[in-house]
């Protein structure tokens, strides 16, 4: 049984590159209607990232729209006087330029909320990507100390995404509810601070808080007993995350190891963490993957294989199911650049030639009595 909450919300994706698409994907799965709108040329991920588009613009219509001349505004206006939400990750004064403000969405359909996701909440105007985000946020240090290169995984980009996602659906309830549209400005340098919030209260509980934004606090923060990365026989990476003391004494017993027995106690091994984690690297470095994963299976416990990218095939259709475990909606292919556009006006004009209609039957009507 498929779970569409959203369905009957429309959604005008004005989404570029992967924090907008990956918004608007997540939106397409819970059911809402997305309307892509895209300038001439197409949003950029069709071009600059090889592969993304595809994943990223599932479930969605492709209309082109010229935001620069007046025709391509008209009929932006019209899209947004049917739609619920709009989505938008311009700079602030490249929205301005073509339109797109929460002035322009009210005066269109006052119902209709404006969603703006920026690099910086408090300089709108600032460019950003999310390398340079993570750098001024924080989170970088956390993860990667690398000079000259780039962390792989685009954090706060799917983070400030999925931040997205939840601002459109408190947007569209309290249009429910008073309705009334809203202005939602999401910042990713706020949700990487926000996700940072946790650790800098670590920091300032351990007496370490300047060091929480540099290498030496991040580590100094990261580093537990049995919570890491460890190389086995047979040259292969397992994840062992045993901190609370039910899986520790469990992780203990299971290994049977004099040294390690020496710090059954929590209290003792949190002490003591570089001599625990080198001892374990020294215990897992003795048995091949298979062992390590057996341990894990038999006694139940937080260890797993160190995996490389998966396959499309291993990816879930979808995020969300029901109860059951039942998917939810299986998306349609990623949409030509364009290929709604025809459709999706002719729609709009038959809607208002309807409302037209339906005004000079409501006016004879009353001339009438």
């Amino acid at each position: 049984m498929s779970w569409h909450p959203l369905e009957g919300v429309i959604v005008v994706d004005l989404g570029q590159l992967t924090p907008g698409c990956y918004s608007t994907l997540l939106l397409a799965e819970l059911g809402a209607r997305v309307i892509k709108v895209e300038r001439p040329g197409g949003d950029p991920v069709r071009q600059l990232i090889p592969g993304s588009h595809e994943w990223l613009n599932r479930g969605k219509e492709s209309v082109v729209l010229d935001l620069k001349a007046e025709k391509g505004r008209t009929a932006l206006h019209d899209l947004v006087s049917v739609g619920d939400v709009v989505v938008e990750n311009f700079r602030e004064e490249a929205a301005n330029r073509l339109g797109v403000t929460y002035a322009a969405i009210r005066r269109a359909n006052p119902r209709c909320s404006l969603v703006s996701l920026r690099a910086d909440s408090r300089h709108p105007h600032k460019p950003g990507h999310d390398l340079t985000v993570q750098a001024e946020s924080g989170l970088l240090s956390f993860h990667h100390s690398d000079a000259g290169t780039a962390p792989r995984l685009a954090t706060l980009d799917l983070a400030a995404a999925t931040v997205t996602v939840v601002a459109c659906v408190g947007a569209a309830l309290r249009a429910v509810t008073t309705g009334e549209g809203s202005h939602v400005v999401v910042g990713m340098q706020d949700v990487g601070a926000s996700w940072l919030g946790r650790y800098a209260a670590e920091a300032n509980a351990l007496g370490i808080g300047e060091l929480a934004g540099g290498p030496r606090g991040a580590r100094a923060l990261q580093e537990r007993a049995a919570y890491g990365t460890f190389r086995t026989r047979d040259d292969r990476q397992v994840a062992i995350a045993c901190i609370e003391p039910h899986y520790w004494f469990r992780l203990v017993d299971a290994i049977a190891d004099r040294n390690l027995v020496a710090y059954r106690n929590p209290e003792k091994r949190d002490g003591a963490v570089a001599d625990v984690n080198r001892l374990l690297a020294r215990i897992v470095a003795a048995q091949d993957l298979s062992r390590w994963l057996e341990i894990g299976r038999s006694k139940r416990l937080p260890i797993a294989q160190v995996r490389s990218l998966p396959s499309l095939d291993e990816i879930p259709a979808t995020l969300f199911s029901t109860g059951s475990r039942s998917p939810g909606a299986e998306l349609s292919p990623a949409p030509a650049l364009g290929q709604d556009t025809d459709g999706v006006l002719q729609w709009l004009a038959a809607r208002r030639s309807g409302a037209a209609s339906a005004a000079l039957d409501d006016q004879s009507q009353g001339n009438g009595r």
